[in-house]
């Protein structure tokens, strides 16, 4: 072959590629100004219900118009469902989006104990799958639009532009759709939404609770660590336990409208006797509360059976978010018990409960080091082998 025609084979492969590179940039563009919105409407919803907290008493009339918008528009119970439609092709309806912003939106508003990254994930793959079709691309493509239509909303809204990238190709590939995923146009539409919302001045879910931190430690700390990470991935299982309990016991409830009035009613009584607005919502005041003291050691189970019941009865918002934030808790209590740095702790308990709710161990790993560079990702590692080795023998299952 002729050094011509090698060129010329070259740009013919390249042409679609180049043209690829520009529609997930746009996804970009398009995740950055829905995510920005979105958390700026969650931002101003959580603001008014705690300038009202006994706005959660609302809680049982907002639920029943969060399951008619779920039955009228048959929103997914798994967001993750969305995106494994829409990777097979299947017709997704226009309104999947806005359904599930609002739903989210509404759930906050009234406290319920639920988080706002499993929503982008669903709304990723929408627009990822909407803007496929009105480009007409094809399968061996679509693929990629998709994928990045959820590194997009989730790298955005959580501000993990890299882990965002691995998440959602952990995501989308599957042993039954094994096509290929391109890597870099992904991970441009993640950046490009990421600095869409700096540009709006907006700050993203880790922005507003955790920091880069180097921390130093011995021979005896790294003993306490590998403790404390034996503890939180034992927890992670506990975890995942107790939301199945939870649902498998609303779920005898058939009458999804009663099964939501009963579980805000209880909702309602636990904040009433509690009475602490840290458990409301996604609120990541609870891991600075943690951290400044040890008053609250019993944040993290609290935050863990309040989550799943609202997950449990159809508030909308997921348990990812939870997780971390229950993981952080759970990592500062441990560590100041056994001595060590608690910002360490909180590192090692977010990583351990995200990765076993959502069963991505590479994703998580990356996770770690993004947040809180490489120094500590020995631990990582170990974290991400546990996880792959605990998911391969079925003693985790994936949820998400």
């Amino acid at each position: 072959m002729k050094s011509e025609e090698k060129i010329n084979k070259f740009l013919d492969e390249l042409e679609p590629f180049l043209i690829l590179v520009i529609i997930c940039s746009f996804v970009g563009v398009v995740g950055g100004v829905l995510g920005a919105l979105f958390l700026k409407t969650i931002d101003v919803f959580t603001a008014f219900r705690t300038s009202f907290k006994y706005l959660v008493f609302a809680m049982p009339i907002v639920g029943l118009l969060i399951v008619y918008i779920n039955k009228k528009y048959k929103c997914a119970e798994n967001e993750s469902e969305v995106v494994n439609k829409a990777m097979f092709g299947e017709d997704l309806p226009n309104h999947t989006t806005p359904s599930l912003f609002i739903t989210t939106c509404l759930s906050h508003l009234v406290g319920a104990s639920v988080g706002k990254l499993e929503a982008p994930i669903g709304m990723g793959g929408s627009i990822g799958n909407y803007i496929s079709n009105f480009f007409g691309l094809k399968s061996k493509y679509r693929r990629t639009v998709i994928a990045s239509g959820v590194s997009a909303l989730f790298g955005c809204i959580f501000g993990t532009p890299v882990m965002g990238t691995v998440f959602s190709l952990e995501l989308c590939y599957s042993k039954d759709n094994k096509k290929p995923i391109f890597i870099l146009p992904v991970l441009l539409s993640a950046c490009f939404s990421r600095f869409i919302c700096f540009a709006f001045g907006i700050n993203s879910f880790v922005d507003r609770i955790l920091y880069i931190h180097h921390a130093n430690y011995g021979i005896k700390d790294i003993f306490f660590i590998l403790v404390l990470i034996i503890i939180c991935l034992s927890f992670g299982f506990i975890f995942n336990y107790i939301f199945d309990f939870v649902k498998n016991l609303f779920s005898k409830i058939k009458n999804e409208y009663i099964r939501i009035i009963i579980g805000s009613l209880i909702m309602m009584g636990a904040f009433y006797f509690i009475n602490n607005t840290l458990f409301l919502g996604n609120d990541t005041s609870l891991i600075k509360k943690s951290m400044a003291n040890n008053h609250m050691w019993y944040s993290f189970i609290v935050k863990t059976i309040l989550t799943a019941l609202c997950a449990s009865i159809g508030f909308k918002g997921g348990k990812i978010g939870p997780a971390f934030v229950v993981g952080c808790c759970l990592g500062i209590l441990l560590a100041n018990f056994m001595g060590i740095d608690p910002i360490m702790g909180a590192c090692i308990g977010s990583i351990c409960l995200m990765g076993c709710v959502t069963t991505f161990y590479i994703s998580n790993m990356v996770l770690g080091i993004e947040l809180f560079g490489f120094k500590s990702i020995v631990f990582y590692i170990i974290i991400a082998i546990a996880i792959k080795y605990f998911v391969n023998n079925g003693y985790i299952k994936r949820t998400i």
